[in-house]
């Protein structure tokens, strides 16, 4: 099991990316959160396994809304956190 924080800045700041994040997040099996951070910012924690997480990354890098990952840290996390994916 891993668990990701990205930064994510979106060219447009009220662009829906946190419902297009939550469906990818549920069509590539990851559980977590998005939370708007202002200023065209989102903050997502996932946890999935390394594949799921890689193809989430990807999809946020090339989102419909133009994301682009600022940061992004990963971790090999035994211990669940989370148990479905919600906007915060």
């Amino acid at each position: 099991m891993y668990k990701i924080s990205l930064l994510i800045h979106v060219k447009e700041s009220n662009s829906g990316f946190s419902f297009f994040a939550m469906q990818a997040a549920t069509e590539f099996n990851i559980d977590g959160i998005v939370r708007f951070m202002g200023d065209g910012i989102y903050l997502v924690e996932a946890e999935g396994k390394e594949n799921q997480i890689n193809d989430f990354v990807e999809w946020c890098n090339n989102s419909p809304k133009g994301g682009v990952v600022t940061e992004y840290k990963l971790k090999s996390n035994r211990k669940k956190i989370f148990s479905t994916f919600g906007i915060l």
